[in-house]
Parts: C-alpha cells; sequence; structure tokens
C-alpha cells in the first residue's frame, strides 16, 4: 500500500473517531438536559398541585415561592407540624372516633372547593373518622344529587342532609344530633386540612372530656403563609362583643394546649357528651354564626357539670388552613347584643351595651337554664380573657388605656359608638 493511501485513511479514521467523540459529547449532554427538565417538570407538577389544592380550597393565587412544604403528589395534604409535634404520641386516641360534620349554604357556594376539604379533612384521618355528615339548608338538585354522588365515593359513611334549618348554628345543631361518635367535629367548607390534623385533638379529649378543642389556624392564602402564620395565635374575645386572632407571644401551652378565651368557628372538635351538657348553641340567636360562637364561648368556660367549668384550648400539633384569617367575627345586631348583655353580663350588662352604642331598649326572652350552675362573668374577664372592662367613668370621659399581663389595649371614645380600639 502507497504512503498516500496509508495517510487517507489514517486521515478518515481520525475523521470518524472526532464525529463520533462529538456526537457522544451532543448526547450526553442532551441527557443530562432532559434529565434537568424532567426534575423540573415533576416539581412543576407538584407546586401546581399545591396551588391547584389551594386555590380549590379558596385560597388565592401564590405571592411568592417562599419556605419549602412537604407536598405528596397530589398536592394533599401539607404536613406543616414541628418537629417536635411529628414525633409526639398521643395515648388512648383510638378508643375515640370523631363524626364529621360539615356545613354549606344552601345556595353560592363552590362546589370543588367543597370536594377539597373533605378530601383533605379525610387524609390520613379515615381510620380516626366513623362518618361525615354534610349539613346545608336549602340546597336543591342537581347540586344536590352530584354531593351525594361524591360522598359515596369518599371511603367513610357519608351523607347529604338537606333543609337542617336557616344559619350555620342550626345546620350543626342537626347534624350533631345524627351523629353516632363519642367526638364531633364541626368544619365549615371552607378549610384545609393538614398532616395529621385529627389526631391531636382526639388525644387531648381522651384527657380533657370537659372541653372543645381547635386547630392551630394557619393562613392558607399561599404555602409560604400556610407554614409561617405564628404558632401563638389564639382567639381573643375584644370588647364589646367580638373574636379575633392575635399573636399571643407570652402564652405558654401544658402538653401542647394553649388556653383559648373565645371560639372561632371555623373547626372544633368536642365530646358528645360535653355538647349535650352545654345545650349545643343557643337557639334564640338565630343565624348569626358571629353571636353563636361568642356566647358559646363565654358558656363553655363558665359553665360544667356539678358546679364545674369547661375550656377552650387550642392543639399546637393540630393544624388546619382557613383563608379570612384576619376576619374580625362582631356580635353587631342590636337584639342579639341585648340577648348576651343581658344573660351573662350581670352587672356590666349597661357598660356593655353603652359601649355597643346599644342605647334603647326592647324586649328580650331570656333562656336562664344556660345560667344554672355556672359562673359570674368576672371571673371570665379576671381569670380567662383577661380584657380590660371599662367602667361607666371610662366611657362617660371617652378614654380608658390599660395593660395585661397578656396585650396592651386601648379603648377610645369611639368604643361607644361601637368601634374597637386597633
Amino acid at each position: 500500500m502507497s504512503a498516500l493511501v496509508q495517510d487517507t485513511m489514517a486521515a478518515r479514521v481520525k475523521k470518524f473517531i472526532s464525529l463520533l467523540l462529538v456526537f457522544s459529547l451532543a448526547y450526553a449532554g442532551y441527557m443530562m438536559l432532559q434529565t434537568h427538565r424532567g426534575r423540573s417538570h415533576t416539581n412543576d407538577l407538584q407546586h401546581d398541585a399545591f396551588n391547584s389544592h389551594l386555590r380549590l380550597s379558596g385560597a388565592g393565587p401564590p405571592r411568592n415561592q417562599g419556605k419549602t412544604v412537604v407536598v405528596s403528589a397530589d398536592g394533599a395534604p401539607i404536613d406543616v407540624r414541628s418537629d417536635e409535634c411529628r414525633r409526639r404520641r398521643y395515648i388512648n386516641v383510638e378508643r375515640l372516633t370523631a363524626t364529621l360534620v360539615v356545613d354549606i349554604p344552601g345556595t353560592g357556594f363552590n362546589v370543588n372547593q367543597f370536594y377539597s376539604t373533605i378530601q383533605s379533612l379525610l387524609s390520613g384521618a379515615q381510620s380516626l373518622v366513623d362518618e361525615v355528615i354534610v349539613v346545608t339548608s336549602g340546597l336543591q338538585d342537581p347540586v344536590a344529587t352530584q354531593l351525594d354522588r361524591f360522598l359515596a365515593s369518599v371511603g367513610v359513611e357519608a351523607r347529604l342532609v338537606r333543609s337542617a334549618g336557616a344559619g350555620q348554628a342550626a345546620s350543626r345543631a342537626a347534624g350533631a344530633k345524627l351523629a353516632k361518635s363519642p367526638v364531633v367535629v364541626f368544619a365549615d367548607g371552607h378549610v384545609v386540612g393538614t398532616v395529621g390534623w385529627l389526631r391531636p385533638l382526639l388525644g387531648a379529649l381522651a384527657r380533657e372530656p370537659s372541653s372543645i378543642l381547635m386547630p392551630h389556624v394557619n393562613d392558607a392564602y399561599d404555602q409560604t403563609t400556610l407554614a409561617t402564620t405564628p404558632e401563638r395565635l389564639l382567639a381573643e374575645y375584644t370588647w364589646p362583643l367580638s373574636v379575633r386572632l392575635v399573636e399571643n407571644a407570652s402564652a405558654v401551652p401544658s402538653r401542647g394546649l394553649y388556653r383559648s378565651p373565645a371560639l372561632r368557628g371555623n373547626l372544633f372538635a368536642v365530646r358528645r357528651s360535653f355538647w349535650d351538657e352545654l345545650g349545643g348553641y343557643d337557639n334564640a340567636l338565630g343565624d348569626d354564626s358571629a353571636a353563636a360562637h361568642l356566647e358559646l364561648s363565654i358558656r363553655a368556660w363558665q359553665c360544667g357539670a356539678g358546679g364545674g367549668t369547661g375550656a377552650i384550648l387550642m392543639h399546637q400539633c393540630s393544624h388546619v388552613g382557613v383563608r379570612d384569617i384576619h376576619e374580625v367575627a362582631r356580635v353587631v345586631k342590636p337584639s342579639n347584643v341585648r340577648y348576651i348583655a343581658r344573660l351573662w353580663f350581670g352587672n356590666l350588662e349597661t357598660i356593655l351595651l353603652n359601649s355597643a352604642g346599644v342605647l334603647s331598649d326592647s324586649d328580650v326572652t331570656l333562656s336562664t337554664g344556660n345560667r344554672v350552675g355556672c359562673r359570674d362573668i368576672e371571673t371570665y374577664f379576671n381569670n380567662i380573657a383577661v380584657v380590660p372592662v371599662p367602667s361607666a367613668e371610662a366611657i362617660h370621659f371617652g378614654q380608658l388605656q390599660a395593660s395585661t399581663g397578656r396585650y396592651k389595649l386601648v379603648l377610645l371614645w369611639q368604643v361607644v359608638h361601637g368601634c374597637e380600639a386597633p
């Protein structure tokens, strides 16, 4: 073979090897890029699933990415517990099971949001839930038929109760009468259940039977706020007749439980025996849910069997998301302000009516049975709510400034006209 031919073959082999190396490097780069895209796509799917879950639950679009939250592939449930809460074990939980009573309005609610609420509450909690009772007032076909089909697929015994009565309190009362379990969990159709929300509540009710248990309420706006809501966000009574969530930095839990002066009605659990002992919601307050929960808050703390008293407790290891976390529940209907004032406030009745701006009088039929064996209102304000109650002189002269061990509250002259301190 001539030298020219040998040089030509060598050049061709060298060129072929070079092309082979180029193709190999290009293929390797392509595969690395596809792997990266696959991982990004998986993360995007999880993030989109989470956002979809929050949208169906009534929350708005995410404002930022923020802190990473453990999210399952389908977007629910979400785990926002601390490491301490993940490690905690609850004794005698298995002997308590719950009936989940979910109330929805007769009209104007989002069906997909309701589906998401039920699914998030039941996810991981089926073994602790005996039945789901969905109660509503005046729900008509075809929506009712659609809900019946959905409830047949949730994996536990479930049913829909139509025409339960006007308002949330009436609907929940109808559901409680049908409940079979030792514990009733009341929830509205806007909450977002998270990982492990039910077990802590049942564990606390096993040792605190004369109490109402609330989960910690987290802001369900997006995954950042859901995970970073302050732990000591408690439902507080504010003068004259309101309930709002307040970050109480000085509150100290006992075995994971915070004392909560007032009841926020989005979700709470109670033993049926204690619920019956308290008498449930007061029918005289009608469909005013703010009045129903505030009156029940006072009654739960002030009354109990055999001269004892109950309690409202918030468990730091149970979390549910709520969209309207900053909303203040105010009693503004004059007849209900007068009713609560006359039923509970004793010597403080006139001060409350003046503070709320209800200066006229009207005939109100009182249900005196609620007060049998109950303590005076002063013990509630001195030992539970620790709210500075304005004196008649403070209202007359226009301003009261008071500081307690829990927070500082300034009541201005406008409180006479029904306005509250910020």
